[in-house]
């Protein structure tokens, strides 16, 4: 009795399709690694070296989402959200020392939508008696000497001007 053969009629050629599968996915890494990002322009401007004087430091998110990290002001020992509408007590009693404001802004924030945040915060803070207000671009963690001044009260207009595109 003739046993029958259980394999195709043409065998396949395993070793042509590992290679094409190589090959498919050399092309796909050497097309990936084509690519070059747009260049981001170095900021050239300002940066911020007066930590030690600033009685305030304010991370800001959105007007609903405002941390107050110096002085530290924890519940259960988690820093609290503020919005805007309940941030101005905190920030007008006499606890707090009144000399310098830093509000640190989020890089989301550009244009005419930055200089109105900016705008705004300097008429909060100077309402609750700021003498200074110091605007930076947020970064990578809560320190802020070094961070790009976005505007401070206390610059000329022209320097001011020129950090707000940034």
């Amino acid at each position: 009795m003739k046993e029958k053969n259980m394999l195709p009629s043409k065998p396949i050629n395993r070793a042509h399709n590992f290679n094409a599968a190589i090959l498919l996915s050399l092309f796909g890494v050497l097309l990936s690694g084509c690519y070059t990002p747009p260049k981001q322009t170095v900021y050239n401007g300002p940066r911020f070296q007066e930590e030690a004087y600033v009685n305030v430091v304010l991370q800001f998110m959105t007007w609903d989402s405002i941390l107050i990290t110096r002085p530290e002001i924890r519940d259960n020992g988690f820093l609290q959200l503020y919005s805007r509408d309940n941030l101005s007590p905190m920030l007008t009693g006499p606890q707090v020392g009144h000399e310098m404001a830093v509000v640190m802004i989020g890089w989301t924030y550009q244009d005419e939508q930055l200089a109105q945040v900016v705008t705004d915060w300097k008429t909060l803070l100077n309402g609750c008696g700021f003498k200074r207000v110091v605007c930076l671009r947020a970064g990578p963690d809560n320190k802020i000497d070094g961070l790009p001044i976005i505007d401070d009260t206390s610059l000329p207009v022209d320097a001011t001007k020129k950090t707000a595109s940034l």
